[in-house]
């Protein structure tokens, strides 16, 4: 059960932070779900401004992943125009990461009451290419997946929220709910010296807070 605690991501590679979890199937004629179900696909990402850096598809990237880093002429961690950045978000958008109405809590009388799922960033956070924060799209369909790009060689302190819907009024969950995290995995190989040959950079996770997985 991880309830919301800090997910603190060390990375050490370029990555995609990818966050999913269990939805819950059609129930028997007459019977109802109870529990707390997530779903990203159906979500409304409402903010998409992480650590201040605006991300997603919105944006007007230009760079090729795996060439040395994010270019943030833009501040965006990519090589976009002012003009897209802005789009995405305004001044004033609220540095965070939110999903609207991703989660649901059923009460197995055929009730149910949705929340936001809210990622914010607990220290400094760099992106690798923000344009690929956020939902993640696949031949032009959303995907089960949420995801965060990280710089190589960074680490940052994340926290998950769960808020009343378009508000940051705490939405609290009593049951017990599984979220998972994917693509943890090794970077491109880099040359160290000539001497100890090629190295890569790995990506590790640790969450605060947990009961048991």
């Amino acid at each position: 059960a991880l309830h919301t605690r800090p997910v603190r991501s060390r990375l050490r590679a370029p990555m995609m932070l990818l966050l999913s979890a269990v939805v819950l199937g059609q129930c028997p004629p007459n019977q109802f779900p109870r529990g707390v179900a997530f779903d990203f696909v159906n979500a409304v990402e409402t903010v998409n401004n992480l650590g201040g850096i605006p991300g997603g598809p919105g944006l007007v990237c230009q760079q090729q992943a795996g060439t040395g880093g994010p270019i943030t002429s833009c501040g965006a961690g990519c090589a976009c125009t002012p003009e897209s950045a802005a789009a995405v978000a305004p001044p004033g958008t609220p540095q965070e990461l939110r999903f609207s109405i991703a989660g649901a809590v059923f009460d197995g009388l055929g009730n149910s009451n949705r929340f936001d799922l809210v990622l914010t960033n607990q220290s400094a956070y760099t992106p690798w290419e923000s344009d690929k924060n956020g939902r993640q799209i696949a031949s032009g369909q959303s995907t089960p997946f949420a995801g965060v790009s990280m710089f190589a060689d960074t680490e940052v302190d994340f926290r998950i929220n769960f808020y009343d819907p378009g508000t940051n009024d705490p939405f609290v969950v009593n049951d017990d709910f599984v979220l998972c995290f994917y693509d943890m995995d090794a970077g491109v190989p880099l040359i160290v010296d000539d001497f100890n040959g090629p190295k890569s950079l790995v990506e590790t996770l640790t969450i605060c807070g947990w009961e048991n997985y």
